[in-house]
């Protein structure tokens, strides 16, 4: 391992440790009697292990040659995971997800929300270690595409549908079935969008834009159905948005299968 390597690895745990703890220390430092849902709060503090359990199979199986078959390096962008996904979703704030008051107020639409929003980041971080390349730098570069693309859903859940707003105040389960449905389409398509042994940054960009870009018709197609057809004042059974975010991940799956294995 270089230096540099090392440097990285070091700088990703202590980066994740701090995001990770920011987000689940004040879940464990409050008061039992406040902790209205125990399952919602184990749910927040198994997150870190959900991502490892996202990542780790990639790295093993679909990774480049040296790390897959070396486990310090499978070890290395373990941790740069870590620090990675812990970072995005502590920016999950700027969008009003607190997880103490997912707990203290009981709100299983949000808890919801930040699960599947785990999985979507780790997801878009896998992806960006599938294929060979010539070093730590070139996956943060594909994460940077890939977890933006899963921004990108929330920033117009929110602007366009209100929602989060949904999500979080009117604590709406059947909006965040079908947003976590969307993030976890985005993180699948985008992972595959940034997949592939690397030749050049404009190699890059144009593999994540040709593949990538049907998550906007997911995300203006949830963002609107929110806005107009799926409204407080007009409620459907959350079993109609169970299905639409089941939809979301077959259509998905189905761009990943027919864009094949990344060369």
């Amino acid at each position: 391992m270089s230096g540099d390597e090392a440097l990285f690895t070091l700088v990703s745990v202590a980066l994740g440790v701090v995001f990770w703890g920011f987000l689940l220390a004040p879940i464990l430092l409050t008061d039992v009697r406040l902790r209205r849902g125990v399952m919602l709060s184990a749910l927040l503090i198994l997150l870190p292990l959900v991502s490892a359990v996202v990542v780790y199979p990639v790295l093993a199986t679909l990774a480049a040659r040296d790390v897959r078959n070396s486990p310090l390096y499978t070890a290395v962008y373990m941790g740069a995971g870590f620090g990675w996904v812990g970072l995005c979703m502590i920016l999950l704030r700027l969008f009003t997800l607190h997880t103490v008051d997912m707990v203290t107020q009981f709100s299983p639409a949000s808890v919801l929300v930040m699960f599947f929003s785990t999985i979507a980041f780790s997801l878009a971080y896998a992806g960006g270690n599938i294929g060979d390349g010539p070093g730590w730098w070139v996956v943060i570069a594909s994460a940077v595409l890939s977890s933006g693309t899963v921004f990108f859903v929330l920033i117009l859940s929110a602007l366009v549908g209100r929602g989060l707003y949904r999500v979080t105040v009117d604590q709406d389960v059947g909006v965040a079935l079908r947003l976590s449905g969307a993030l976890v389409a985005a993180g699948l398509i985008a992972g595959r969008g940034v997949a592939g042994t690397w030749t050049n940054q404009e190699a890059l960009v144009r593999d994540w834009v040709t593949i990538s870009w049907p998550v906007v018709i997911i995300a203006v197609f949830d963002a609107v159905l929110t806005k107009l057809v799926s409204r407080p004042d007009r409620p459907w059974p959350a079993f109609f948005d169970a299905i639409i975010a089941v939809l979301y991940g077959i259509a998905a799956w189905l761009i990943v299968a027919h864009h094949g294995m990344p060369t």
